[in-house]
């Protein structure tokens, strides 16, 4: 009886005369009871389409969420990848196995420039 109980506590009006139509005394076979539960279906029903926005909306913010880390791993692999190619050409000019035309001060600064874009562009990415 606990909850059940508790339901009937929750659905009884306060004033029970309340429930009566006021011009009859009667309450015409339980419509204003029936009309009671139809407000608390809607109730429930709107909360539950409330619910359901808010989780679609926690979704999308994920996904954005995981397309900008997928963005970001991407950037992140391109770095390294620039890096292993100017580490390639920092071990060929100490092997001297650089041809003498080979601008290796001009080339590290352009590869440097390149890196920092990215990181620039990295921290506009993850301040968005």
């Amino acid at each position: 009886r606990g909850d059940a109980g508790r339901l009937l506590v929750i659905l009884r009006p306060a004033d029970p005369m309340s429930a009566l139509d006021a011009g009859t005394g009667s309450n015409h076979g339980g419509v204003v009871t029936q009309k009671m539960l139809r407000d608390l279906e809607e109730q429930v029903e709107s909360s539950e389409h409330q619910c359901r926005l808010k989780a679609n909306v926690v979704q999308e913010a994920q996904n954005r969420h995981f397309a900008r880390l997928r963005k970001l791993d991407i950037s992140v692999e391109e770095i390294f990848r620039r890096l292993a190619h100017v580490e390639e050409y920092v071990r060929m000019a100490r092997d001297e196995s650089v041809p003498p035309n080979f601008q290796l001060g001009q080339f590290m600064r352009e590869q440097q420039e390149r890196v920092d874009d990215a990181l620039r562009s990295l921290d506009a990415f993850s301040l968005a």
